[in-house]
């Protein structure tokens, strides 16, 4: 196995540091990228760095090396609440961290990658980027675009032998549900306990979710192979609602949504 040197954002905890973890112990220099230092040890080198803020991003990329093979985008944040009662600059920071920070490291790695033999760029999806999660409206959009893009940068860079997939994740048992800041769930006039009920069943789902190691070994997998996918969904379950997405009328699908999250 060719050893690799990867980028990984979110490291400090959850997907992002089972992936380092798994790569760092497979060989491959690690590069974690993460606002706070990791909770847990680790091995690899540990460059802090806010991916809100495009100031701290760009001298970020001034210190990555011009070895880079792969970057895995693994950091994410979310906000439950009704859209109307959610604070205007925590949805645009959710856009920041899951999307801007995105497209904002890839475009300074592009270069960097285009030398490289077998160059991969992994996002760390969501299905809420295809179920739009009523009370999480604002991480489903960042989600949706996510995906849109990592689509239309594959055909860009195809030429460029640079492979561009992204990971579409059901529920997983991480940090992010306690780190989810919440609005109004249990004041609410308007909306009643309608937010509440959903942001309990969703934190419920992804408390009893996958381990962050199964996604971190689809990723490690991903890197060393030949052909890279543009889109790929772990666990039967959720590749069979994704299968059902696509045959079910749209109407149907927001209702059976609705019915889950949106009640």
């Amino acid at each position: 196995m060719s050893v690799k040197t990867v980028v990984v954002t979110g490291a400090s905890s959850g997907i992002g540091h089972a992936v380092a973890e798994l790569l760092a112990k497979q060989g491959h220099t690690v590069i974690g990228v993460s606002r706070r230092r990791p909770k847990q040890g680790f091995t690899w080198q540990h460059i802090p760095c806010d991916l809100g803020d495009k100031v701290a991003i760009n001298a970020l990329l001034s210190q990555l090396p011009k070895s880079v093979d792969a970057i895995v985008h693994a950091a994410g944040i979310g906000v439950g609440g009704a859209v109307e009662r959610i604070d205007v600059n925590a949805a645009e920071h959710v856009t920041d961290v899951n999307l801007h920070a995105v497209f904002r490291l890839n475009k300074g790695m592009i270069d960097t990658l285009s030398e490289r033999e077998q160059p991969t760029i992994v996002h760390i999806g969501s299905l809420a980027g295809i179920f739009p999660i009523p009370f999480q409206t604002h991480y489903a959009m960042s989600k949706a675009a996510l995906m849109h893009y990592s689509d239309a940068l594959r055909l860009e860079l195809l030429p460029l032998n640079i492979r561009v997939c992204t990971i579409l994740l059901g529920d997983v048992k991480t940090e992010f549900t306690t780190a989810r800041k919440n609005y109004f769930l249990n004041q609410d006039e308007r909306y009643k306990e309608r937010p509440n009920r959903s942001i309990e069943k969703m934190a419920r789902d992804e408390a009893a979710g996958m381990k962050p190691e199964n996604v971190a070994k689809k990723v490690a997998s991903l890197i060393k192979k030949k052909r890279v996918p543009s889109r790929i969904t772990l666990g039967f379950t959720y590749k069979l609602m994704v299968f059902a997405a696509k045959l079910l009328p749209r109407r149907l699908m927001l209702y059976v949504v609705y019915r889950l999250y949106g009640r």
